[in-house]
């Protein structure tokens, strides 16, 4: 199952201080209370009132950060192909913190290759539907990959560490190869309407006796 692309909002969670002070003001109040006068109770409505009020704007409460999952077919391409840069950015930053020189230049070819299908998708809107799983699948889990792999040069390199390595090193091939085919069956329509027009004009240029063999 793909991963789905998320997004960053925040939120206030409201304190609970006004509560309590509503609540200490009004148990105060009640224990002056003669509970005979009207005037008495308007007055305990409005102070409660005044009081959580005031105190909502002194006591804020907290703000969070929440991530807020996004359906691929809900994004617009100017925020799909946003949420790519954003990773091509991730992976330069983990590019050069990767110790290991053959793995550094595999993650520079797949950033290029990267950038490529994104610019296709740039000039060729009609091409974003081709690339849902690059943007909502691949891309995120090769950043969580890279991510590992730089944890990983930092600790002792036990068998079992430098054996993950060679696993993430031989995926990272993979994905560059499979970002190649991606980015080449962008073009496919562009081909086969090429290789149409060709055909057409070949047999234009033969109805029209100006093949080699007819002029000669």
């Amino acid at each position: 199952m793909y991963m789905a692309s998320v997004i960053k909002k925040k939120k206030r969670i409201p304190s609970k201080i006004p509560y309590f002070a509503t609540g200490i003001y009004g148990a105060f109040y009640l224990m002056q209370m003669n509970f005979t006068s009207i005037r008495e109770w308007i007055t305990l409505g409005i102070g409660s009132v005044l009081i959580y009020f005031i105190s909502t704007k002194i006591f804020r409460g907290k703000l969070v950060e929440y991530e807020v999952p996004v359906q691929y077919e809900d994004m617009s391409v100017q925020e799909i192909l946003s949420t790519g840069n954003l990773y091509m950015d991730s992976f330069e930053k983990k590019r050069r913190k990767v110790q290991n020189y053959e793995v550094r230049l595999n993650i520079r070819n797949i950033i290029h290759v990267s950038n490529q299908i994104l610019e296709e998708v740039r000039n060729d809107p009609s091409d974003v539907k081709k690339i849902r799983k690059f943007i909502t699948y691949y891309l995120p889990t090769i950043d969580k990959v890279l991510n590992s792999y730089v944890d990983m040069e930092k600790v002792a390199q036990t068998p079992q560490i430098i054996e993950s390595k060679k696993k993430i090193e031989e995926l990272l091939k993979t994905v560059e190869k499979a970002f190649l085919s991606l980015y080449d069956s962008l073009f496919e329509n562009e081909t086969l309407d090429l290789m149409t027009d060709i055909s057409v004009l070949e047999k234009v240029i033969e109805q029209e006796g100006l093949t080699e063999k007819q002029v000669l």
